[in-house]
């Protein structure tokens, strides 16, 4: 190895100007035995805490696991403890919208009220999952305590457990889109908790929520009443209908020329403390439907004052309004669809 003379000579003068200091050497022995007997105490530690490491890893991975060595997946449970299958309906979204014969309707609506003997009305034809269908009305019941059902909300595969109708029952106005889609589960036995709400609209007054709920593949919707009850749904339900969104069969609104989809609209009107067209007490309008898809907003107008306005997103609206002050029942109730620029799409209904 090469010495450089100059380096080798400033060492020797730095070393001979800096002596080192004098040390006890028996204070160092004592030091590297306190330093070797905590090394040993901390590799015992160590083994310890990796041990309880270990343990905490198996518990977890044994609690992460289904029976098979499956990992969980999101709805296992849900599925499991608040839905159970139809016999010989199909699960989820399949399960509605169905055309169906008047017999399987009728096994269906038996399935649902074990307790209604009576027949469904004979003047309906038309049997789709999802949706109401009218019960005959017993003349000979007379004054019941018991109101007669009106409708059978004719159910999908997913029967909603007893602890989720419960919880629907006792809040029937909820505040949450989960919860909603709980609510709206109950009534349709389907389960929609996954869905999406593209539309949703409350009135205070009524005491009562409409919306619009869309399945992940987008294939299926199904609009909602909640709260106040309509006059001929029971109190403890919904109204529902259920439609797939490229067959949309009702309600259906008169096509435009050119339009790549039909228009739908339903909606139900109420007026209160009315004598000779004359209603002193306000009134009402509730529904949904869907518009063009470049519609933004539709704007519900009855009389003088300001009307109501909502959203509408991807075309479904939904409406709750009440219209407070008098009203002259001749005045036509008009509904009217805009863009985001404020032009006129369609007017919808100008009916009373």
């Amino acid at each position: 190895m090469y010495n450089d003379p100059e380096v080798s000579a400033e060492l020797h003068r730095i070393a001979d100007d800096q002596p080192l200091t004098p040390f006890d050497t028996a204070a160092v022995l004592n030091r590297g035995r306190t330093t070797r007997r905590r090394r040993k105490y901390l590799s015992i530690g160590g083994a310890v805490t990796g041990v309880a490491a270990a343990a905490v890893v198996a518990t977890f991975l044994s609690g992460s696991l289904h029976a098979g060595g499956k990992p969980p997946v999101a709805g296992d449970q849900q599925e499991n403890s608040q839905f159970s299958a139809v016999p010989g309906v199909p699960r989820g979204e399949d399960g509605v919208a169905q055309k169906l014969s008047r017999a399987e309707t009728e096994r269906r609506c038996s399935l649902r009220y074990p307790g209604e003997k009576r027949p469904l009305s004979a003047t309906t034809t038309r049997f789709i999952s999802g949706r109401p269908i009218g019960y005959a009305f017993d003349k000979t019941a007379g004054g019941s305590a018991q109101p007669q059902r009106m409708a059978c909300l004719i159910p999908g595969g997913d029967r909603p457990s007893a602890v989720l109708i419960a919880a629907a029952k006792a809040d029937p106005l909820p505040t949450t889109d989960a919860n909603r889609l709980r609510n709206c589960s109950v009534a349709a036995w389907t389960d929609m908790t996954t869905w999406q709400i593209k539309a949703f609209d409350q009135s205070a007054k009524l005491k009562e929520a409409w919306l619009v709920a869309v399945s992940p593949s987008g294939r299926t919707a199904i609009s909602c009443q909640l709260g106040n009850s309509r006059m001929w749904v029971p109190q403890s339900e919904s109204e529902i209908n259920a439609v797939k969104t490229d067959k949309m069969d009702a309600p259906v609104l008169p096509p435009v020329p050119g339009a790549a989809r039909p228009d739908l609209l339903r909606v139900a009107t109420g007026a209160y403390g009315c004598e000779s067209y004359q209603c002193s007490e306000g009134s009402s309008a509730v529904g949904w439907g869907r518009a063009a898809a470049n519609a933004t907003t539709v704007k519900l107008e009855r009389g003088p004052g300001p009307g109501h306005e909502v959203k509408v997103t991807d075309g479904w609206f939904a409406m709750a309004w009440f219209r407070a002050g008098a009203l002259d029942t001749k005045k036509r109730l008009t509904i009217t669809a805009y863009d985001k620029d404020g032009k006129v799409v369609r007017v919808l209904r100008t009916t009373g």
